[in-house]
């Protein structure tokens, strides 16, 4: 993949840019968001060199056009840090969308509504992709947080335009190499979130590098699930395969659960071999 950085001697004027970023937060948070800041380096460099920036985001998981799930209020607020204009586009009529850049003057700086009131970008629409396109000459990802996802504006997006890695995506490229190549002992990864569908690979990745994990959140509690035990109304995976999140770690030395008021379950992973044939059959029955 190829930096935003390599440009650095670019004159950029005339030329519009795609920029994918997270700012999938809250109206409560949103003043002390490090989501927000941590990408104004990259739009600075682009609006510096004269490129005009359309920002491309979602928010939430709204089902189609729902007011609460806006990205008005985050526009507001990014016009406050940077104290310039932020243009918000609160439609997708995409011919219009791209009359409005064309008109503006360089160094503009737009922010389109919520990319997941269309039902492409969750399927990684080409067709999405295309429109997405043709508002802008080249794109940068600086969203590491959602690169996982085969979304439209991450993914499919790529393939018909010059695309390029924002200075966040950037830095958290080469910390993560460095944690993978030669990491600092005791490795520790960190990991929270309610879905652990989406984290399993990354978590089998450093089964063998690192030296503890410390899951919380969401993510904790489908791990409890796994063991039978109830977590009552607490947010957890239901939807996740309990049985096979059970296999998949089955050889790590030992699972240990600590719950707020300091109480600790310590499991074994080496389970008689008569279980692991329930469990076997379990999953196969499912």
């Amino acid at each position: 993949m190829k930096y935003l950085s390599s440009l650095k001697n670019k004159n950029l004027s005339g030329k519009t840019c795609l920029l994918r970023v997270d700012f999938n937060i809250q109206d409560g948070d949103l003043k002390n968001s490090l989501r927000i800041k941590s990408v104004l380096p990259t739009i600075k460099f682009l609006t510096e060199r004269g490129a005009r920036v359309v920002i491309l985001s979602h928010r939430g998981r709204p089902n189609k056009h729902q007011k609460n799930f806006s990205l008005k209020s985050t526009a507001q607020l990014l016009s406050k840090i940077l104290k310039r204009k932020i243009i918000f586009i609160n439609d997708f009529n995409f011919a219009a969308i791209k009359k409005k850049i064309n008109n503006s003057p360089a160094g503009s700086v737009f922010l389109l509504e919520n990319l997941r009131f269309l039902p492409g970008e969750e399927k990684n629409s080409k067709a999405l992709a295309k429109k997405l396109v043709s508002l802008g000459d080249f794109y940068v990802n600086d969203a590491f947080s959602v690169s996982h996802r085969a979304n439209a504006s991450v993914a499919a997006i790529t393939k018909f335009i010059p695309s390029y890695a924002g200075f966040l995506m950037e830095k958290e490229i080469k910390n993560l190499s460095k944690a993978m190549k030669k990491p600092k002992r005791p490795l520790v990864i960190i990991l929270g979130g309610a879905k652990i569908s989406d984290k399993i690979g990354l978590i089998k990745s450093f089964l063998k590098r690192a030296d503890y994990f410390l899951i919380g959140g969401g993510m904790a509690n489908t791990f409890i699930a796994s063991w039978g035990i109830p977590v009552g109304d607490s947010l957890y995976g239901k939807r996740e395969n309990l049985f096979g999140l059970k296999r998949q770690f089955l050889h790590a030395e030992s699972l240990e659960f600590s719950a707020e008021d300091g109480k600790r379950m310590k499991f074994e992973s080496e389970l008689p071999e008569e279980l692991k044939r329930v469990i076997d059959e379990l999953e196969n029955y499912k």
